[in-house]
């Protein structure tokens, strides 16, 4: 998280836009020094507090920061994203409770099938 861009982050002008249930989203664009290309932040906000270590301190406020080259509104690009946000604990779940962690193969179909059969048996 760079001066400038956390200083964007803070301006008023950045224009939230209110999604629901205590969330908004918003985004620019920034070219960073080193990057080649500009690239678009996409902002989520909650509204309550974070536990843990914070990135950027807003008081009273949870952020989530998204890279990406999409164009689309900040709208739909947050709900396509935040519905693949799950993805990381469901393959925690499987390692820990199903021990899905252990196996090891060569090839990638073969440690896909593995997976699948684990999540299966799992979800069952």
């Amino acid at each position: 998280m760079t001066t400038e861009l956390k200083a964007r982050l803070h301006s008023s002008a950045l224009g939230w836009c209110d999604i629901g249930k205590g969330y908004a989203v918003s985004s620019f664009t920034l070219k960073l020094h080193g990057w080649s290309d500009t690239r678009r932040f996409v902002f989520e906000r909650e509204d309550k507090s974070a536990v843990g270590r914070r990135l950027i301190d807003v008081p009273g406020y949870t952020l989530r920061v998204w890279v990406t080259n999409r164009a689309e509104d900040a709208t739909p690009l947050w709900r396509d994203y935040n519905g693949r946000a799950t993805i990381a604990q469901r393959i925690k779940e499987l390692k820990n409770d199903m021990h899905a962690d252990r196996f090891c193969t060569r090839k990638f179909f073969a440690a896909e099938a593995a997976m699948l059969s684990a999540m299966l048996a799992m979800y069952q």
